[in-house]
């Protein structure tokens, strides 16, 4: 595997941006001293416990250096020279001179990945090692003084917040280390996995396929699986990074191996791998837990979408028959309709999750969508016409539709020429209630004939679609009497059968007492 430069705070090492002066809060300045005296009781606080004869190699110059500042820690003017070198043990006794002094007046601030953390600057040391001696109780910071000591000699070191230690070259985390990790963490730890709540251990023991996606690592040295689904998976956070800056070791990812389990499919064979790509970044810090796992499935759908074979997916379960995806969707029957025909000029791979079937048909609306309104309408202006509406498109369907069927009716209905306007008005009712509605009946039935005929009839239909009643103060005595003598008569054209038709019309104007013989005007 490839070598990666590891960012700030990752095994151990911390970018520090430039510092800034500022004033010192009473507390601050307090904790500051604190520190500083418990640094001149015991100046090897910043060193690790040594854990073997190689550690101790390691670490002999240092501590050399160390033993020699502790004899002359009460003499401030040699304390002063020795702080503007630019070693750990400089930086210890600047800090020392913060004990003697018993002030901190003045702070900088540096800036980190994780914030912002104050150190006094006595001297000319390494920012890292003032801050790593003055936070020496922390696991983090403790461990800058130390990184360029512990990667030059390819020596392993662990910090947590009770201890830390040197292992010399052996990769092997204590326990408590562990411990003090996992809890961080917040998951689930026993018999050496690590689990968040959605996950099992026998299934992350054997890295089998879930529902949803998860982030796999085995920490070698540990012997440690650990297993965090997408959704326990942070979106800001690395759970890689945050556990080795915590430790240093020579090489992170020789010890740490990566992989996001989990197939586009559901169902698919387990032993079908998929290579778990982006993993540079993920050990660099640039992608979060819940981003590595994205990205990786995101790769897996596109590697899907763009094979040789049509692949139908809905929420990762794959469907051999478009009619079967389609079913699925639970569309409507002109959606289904819809669906079955843009499908079927599609003829590519389609991966949705979350999906309505109208945002589906809109998925395939532009590139299909106006050849299938126009095999409903029949019609390539109509069809044109209706793909410009504003409407959705399972709202347009369902208008071309409603075309399709108006123009069946009117196929099947009667066909007049010239009709009287009487009956003109009675027939033009009928086909409207039979296209349109009640609610277009009640636009067009104002327009009647003038005369009581026609009045009547306007009202009868009223009657018969259950409207009369807000305009009934329009019509005369006579009329409204009449309209209710015709509304047995216009309910029988609204209901009957085409064949009928011609029959029950005929009959309206017959008893509204007009003379008319439609047959003569039919075609």
């Amino acid at each position: 595997m490839a070598s990666v430069k590891r960012q700030v705070g990752c095994c151990g090492g911390a970018r520090v941006g430039k510092s800034i002066v500022r004033n010192a809060s009473k507390t601050i300045e307090k904790q500051m001293i604190e520190h500083a005296d418990k640094l001149y009781e015991n100046p090897f606080l910043v060193l690790p416990k040594f854990q073997d004869d190689i550690s101790k190699k390691g670490f002999k110059k240092t501590s050399k250096q160390i033993e020699k500042l502790e004899k002359i820690k009460d003499d401030t003017d040699k304390l002063e020279k020795i702080s503007n070198k630019r070693s750990l043990a400089a930086a210890i006794a600047g800090t020392l001179l913060i004990h003697h002094a018993q002030k901190a007046p003045f702070l900088a601030a540096a800036p980190i990945t994780s914030g912002t953390v104050l150190f006094a600057q006595r001297g000319n040391a390494l920012r890292e090692h003032l801050i790593a001696v003055q936070h020496h109780d922390d696991p983090f910071f403790r461990l800058l003084g130390i990184r360029d000591i512990v990667l030059k000699n390819d020596l392993y070191v662990y910090s947590w917040d009770e201890s830390f230690v040197c292992m010399g070259k052996k990769a092997a985390p204590p326990s408590d280390f562990i411990e003090f990790v996992m809890k961080k963490h917040e998951l689930s730890f026993s018999n050496n996995i690590a689990i968040c709540p959605h996950l099992s251990s026998e299934k992350i023991q054997n890295k089998k396929i879930y529902n949803h996606p998860y982030l796999f690592i085995h920490w070698k040295s540990a012997d440690i699986l650990i297993g965090i689904c997408k959704q326990c998976a942070s979106k800001k956070t690395n759970f890689l990074f945050e556990t080795t800056k915590y430790l240093i070791e020579p090489d992170i990812q020789t010890d740490f191996s990566i992989e996001i389990i989990g197939h586009v499919l559901k169902g698919e064979d387990n032993d079908c791998e998929n290579e778990t790509l982006f993993i540079n970044e993920y050990f660099s810090g640039r992608l979060s837990d819940k981003e590595l796992i994205e990205k990786n499935m995101n790769q897996r759908l596109k590697k899907l979408k763009n094979s040789s074979e049509i692949n139908y997916v809905l929420n990762k379960k794959s469907y051999a028959q478009p009619e079967e995806f389609i079913n699925a969707l639970h569309p409507n029957e002109h959606e289904k309709n819809a669906l079955l025909f843009l499908l079927d000029h599609h003829q590519e791979s389609l991966v949705v999750s979350d999906v309505t079937p109208n945002s589906v048909i809109e998925m395939l609306w532009k590139e299909n969508g106006i050849q299938f309104l126009e095999e409903i309408v029949q019609d390539k202006d109509k069809a044109e016409d209706l793909y410009t509406l504003s409407e959705s498109p399972s709202q347009i369907i369902k208008i071309a539709y409603d075309i399709k069927n108006r123009k069946q009716i009117l196929k099947d209905l009667p066909v007049y020429e010239n009709l009287p306007p009487l009956a003109n008005f009675a027939d033009h009712l009928a086909r409207i209630y039979r296209i349109e509605g009640k609610d277009k009946v009640i636009i067009e039935a104002k327009k009647h004939p003038d005369g009581t005929r026609g009045k009547a009839i306007s009202y009868g239909f009223l009657l018969a679609i259950n409207k009369a009643k807000d305009f009934r103060w329009k019509y005369k005595k006579e009329e409204i009497e009449s309209g209710e003598f015709l509304k047995p008569y216009i309910e029988k054209l609204l209901s009957c059968t085409t064949d009928s038709y011609d029959e029950a019309l005929q009959d309206l104007l017959t008893f509204s007492g007009a003379s008319i013989d439609i047959s003569k005007y039919k075609i």
